[in-house]
């Protein structure tokens, strides 16, 4: 994946003679090092360019304190970048974007194929009993594995908890169960697209499709 900004830079430099740097007689025959000339910038030039190919920034400088002045442009620049990413684009899809979706095959961030032969579409799914006025929480108690999609059309009309099994027994009748507790259909899904669409945050435009998981850790 593109990062979303690149700044690219270059400094150009006068060369400075070191004075009192000859060549000593008696280092004629002897292997050494010796310093004779250094650099001094002179000035620099920088360009900023989107993910897209788009310059949204750029400097030439020419004059005195060319480190620190470029440190300080780099700074407000940043700045500028920061505010862009701070308020992401919603997406942008054209006829042929939403085509492109529908026939992809393989993750466009992963390479890996879009379609899971076998989805084990299961979540550990909790009651919420009366809660304790002394203690000031809720009391959960284990009540079987569903389907992510009827969790949450339940919560329309039944609140209740998701929360990682910890102890063995909950998680021993977790593998053993084999339908969901809502609509009692399998939870092992065959033939399952696992497919979102990813864009760029920063124009909108339609990246490809991807993985669930490979699209949240963007």
């Amino acid at each position: 994946m593109k990062v979303p900004y690149v700044i690219y830079a270059d400094f150009e430099a006068l060369v400075r003679k070191i004075q009192g740097c000859e060549q000593r007689p008696e280092r004629e025959q002897t292997s050494y090092t010796e310093k004779t000339e250094w650099h001094e910038a002179c000035g620099y030039a920088y360009r900023v360019v989107r993910s897209d190919g788009e310059v949204t920034g750029s400097k030439v400088y020419r004059g005195e304190n060319v480190v620190g002045t470029f440190l300080s442009d780099i700074l407000q620049e940043e700045e500028k970048i920061r505010e862009s990413l701070a308020a992401p684009k919603p997406i942008e899809m054209t006829w042929k974007d939403w085509e492109n979706f529908k026939n992809a095959a393989d993750c466009h961030i992963c390479n890996k194929s879009l379609i899971k032969d076998e989805f084990l579409d299961s979540l550990p799914v909790w009651n919420i009993e009366k809660a304790s006025e002394e203690e000031g929480r809720e009391n959960l108690s284990y009540w079987g594995q569903g389907h992510k999609k009827c969790f949450y059309q339940a919560q329309q009309k039944v609140v209740q908890r998701l929360k990682r099994l910890t102890d063995k027994e909950d998680q021993i009748k977790a593998r053993s169960q084999v339908n969901c507790k809502y609509c009692k259909k399998p939870l092992l899904q065959k033939n399952l697209r696992d497919a979102v669409k990813d864009h760029c945050h920063i124009t909108g435009r339609y990246r490809g499709a991807a993985h669930n998981e490979c699209n949240k850790k963007l």
